[in-house]
């Protein structure tokens, strides 16, 4: 898939709905959700991707799995690999505050203690920076997140300034 068709497909998606496969209780099902499905893809599959459930209005038709291999692969096509990335919160908390943490692996940019989910919205600087809308029970209306690659020495330099300095190096990726 070219950048360009990545974006188009994913841009304003959640990117757990993209990655998370519902395995479906076929059982459980009722007439219609079945009707809909074989309307859908021509039978009744055992696993569904929760964004084509979403898209058919079929809730609670079975259990989410997330692949986290799919979740990699599909970050790794928005943003290049780093070897650290800072992830620049912008008024996710219901105080509106910003925050910042530095994660290892991309996938990490992604863990929150609390409930959310992330729709994609772009790349930036040829992929050394991602945005994504972060929405919470705190921040229903959503809230920007920037995810930059960084290298050893921007790391270092990032731990050691004031939050200000962080958050004007987070600005020139955007939110």
């Amino acid at each position: 898939m070219t950048y360009k068709n990545f974006v188009e497909e994913y841009a304003g998606k959640d990117i757990f709905n993209l990655c998370t496969d519902v395995v479906i209780n076929r059982e459980a099902l009722t007439e219609e959700q079945k009707e809909r499905l074989i309307d859908w893809c021509g039978h009744v599959p055992s696993i569904i991707k929760r964004q084509q459930a979403e898209d058919l209005d079929l809730y609670d038709i079975g259990e989410d799995v997330l692949d986290d291999d799919e979740l990699y692969n599909m970050l790794r096509q928005s943003i290049k690999y780093s070897p650290y990335y800072l992830v620049y919160a912008y008024g996710v908390r219901w105080n509106g505050a910003d925050g910042y943490m530095f994660a290892g692996d991309i996938r990490d940019a992604f863990v929150r203690d609390y409930d959310c989910e992330f729709l994609y919205d772009r790349s930036v600087k040829n992929g050394k920076g991602l945005v994504v809308t972060e929405y919470s029970h705190d921040c229903p209306t959503g809230s920007a997140v920037v995810i930059v690659g960084l290298t050893e020495k921007q790391k270092r330099l990032l731990e050691d300034a004031e939050f200000y300095e962080v958050s004007q190096f987070a600005e020139q990726y955007g939110a």
